[in-house]
């Protein structure tokens, strides 16, 4: 009969998930069923179509106000304060 004094082989260290102390001996994999899950998890084909579709509005939106502000700074003084309203509510 022997006696445990609190020591633990490597293997019991391994199966109770100890820290490991040199990371050259980790091995970590990922299934793809994992990936497949979280692109279910995230909203799938849609989700994806949608959130392409928004970012692709926004940066329409931003080309769009950049150009606009570009044809403001080149315009003549006049022009600018004439339309200054309407480049402002753009």
């Amino acid at each position: 009969m022997s006696i445990n004094m609190g020591e633990q082989t490597d293997n019991e260290k391994k199966l109770k998930g100890a820290i490991t102390t040199n990371e050259n001996d980790e091995d970590a994999r990922v299934e793809c069923n994992v990936y497949r899950e979280f692109f279910r998890y995230c909203g799938g084909a849609w989700g994806v179509i949608c959130v392409n579709i928004a970012m692709t509005g926004f940066i329409t939106t931003k080309v769009g106000a950049d150009w606009l502000v570009g044809q403001w700074s080149k315009a003549d003084s006049i022009e600018q304060h004439a339309q200054f309203n309407y480049y402002c509510s753009m």
